[in-house]
């Protein structure tokens, strides 16, 4: 359970690259103590806004025209730089992916979930009205003292310090860096700049084993925690858009969930096109691996064309066998994914 609550935290400011990080004088604080600290600022749902800087390198390779792959949304994000401006409150929550000619947005609020792409006009409702827009579900927890075992579950898998300060988007900020004990992850180092004042995450980045190069590095260049006006979150499709539903299909949402479903444990999740989920390992050695019903492997066809996919970070593999497709998925060694073939039977 620490595990999957920390990956949350981590995960929450998918936020990098920031413009300055000089070294700062801040009051020493323990590891402990910062992450309780930090998931109650979280908890409390906090309002926060600004520009966000993202760099990705998964060693997914460059295959020209992906089609609907890379058009589906997440998993673009999953593929070099990009800018982000983030909106969100207790009442709502905008992203905005900006592109050189074009922009995509999603927008979370009154009226529910919708997203819209600038570039072809397309308004896609992705949710009614009435989507929780909080965080995580945390929000039963209400002080640090609630949290003050965070880390202890971490502790005999992960080393964990907090080193001394920095300056993220102009504000000073602890690094808590996390670096797992086994060499059986391709992970070597997780580090989370989290805001001395606010104690909300600013930065994140991901080190792979033995490089000084972040493949995943996320934040803030510049933030602000003030009031938004609620209509940031409202969304209507201007005049001569398209206008479509989402449909519960096979995409990067799903992947990423049974992702988060392999380090969370959370054996009651269904997600969209899948028909099983086993996990093999655990903890920073987590694979998911997930059974695509039949009539969903024809969508696949994309993903295929990135397999098997060897990247710093994560492995990924796709295993046909009596029974159905597999994709087996973790942040450990390609060799790891094709000793656990055999058990998909």
């Amino acid at each position: 359970m620490a595990v999957a609550v920390v990956v949350v935290v981590v995960g929450t400011v998918v936020g990098v690259r920031a413009a300055t990080r000089g070294p700062v004088r801040l009051p020493p604080v323990s590891a402990n103590r910062l992450a309780a600290e930090t998931a109650a600022a979280l908890a409390a749902d906090p309002t926060i806004s600004g520009t966000v800087l993202v760099h990705v390198d998964l060693g997914i390779p460059d295959l020209g025209d992906t089609g609907g792959l890379v058009d589906a949304g997440p998993l673009s994000l999953l593929l070099g730089d990009h800018t982000i401006r983030l909106w969100r409150s207790p009442l709502g929550a905008r992203v905005a992916l900006v592109e050189p000619s074009s922009e995509r947005d999603l927008y979370l609020g009154r009226d529910g979930a919708w997203a819209w792409d600038f570039s072809t006009l397309t308004a896609t409702r992705l949710a009614p009205a009435g989507v929780r827009t909080g965080l995580f579900p945390l929000s039963v927890l209400t002080t640090p003292r609630d949290f003050e075992g965070l880390l202890d579950g971490l502790r005999p898998t992960t080393r964990v310090v907090v080193d001394r300060g920095i300056r993220v988007a102009g504000r000073p900020a602890y690094p808590l860096a996390l670096e797992p004990r086994t060499s059986d992850t391709l992970v070597g180092r997780v580090e989370v700049d989290v805001d001395a004042a606010r104690r909300v995450p600013l930065a994140v980045r991901v080190f792979p084993r033995g490089s000084s190069r972040a493949a995943l590095d996320v934040g803030f260049t510049e933030v602000g925690f003030g009031s938004i006006d609620p209509h940031t979150f409202d969304f209507t499709p201007p005049p001569g858009s398209q206008v479509r539903v989402g449909s519960a299909t096979v995409g990067p949402f799903a992947l990423l969930g049974a992702l988060g479903l392999g380090l969370g444990g959370a054996g009651g999740l269904q997600l969209p096109g899948v028909a099983e989920v086993r996990t093999f390992g655990h903890d920073w050695g987590t694979v998911a691996a997930l059974r695509f019903r039949p009539q969903e492997s024809v969508g696949l066809t994309e993903l295929t064309r990135l397999m098997p996919l060897s990247g710093p970070l994560v492995s990924a593999r796709l295993v046909d066998v009596p029974g159905g497709l597999w994709l087996l998925v973790g942040a450990v060694p390609q060799s790891t994914l094709q000793s656990l073939s055999g058990r998909l039977r």
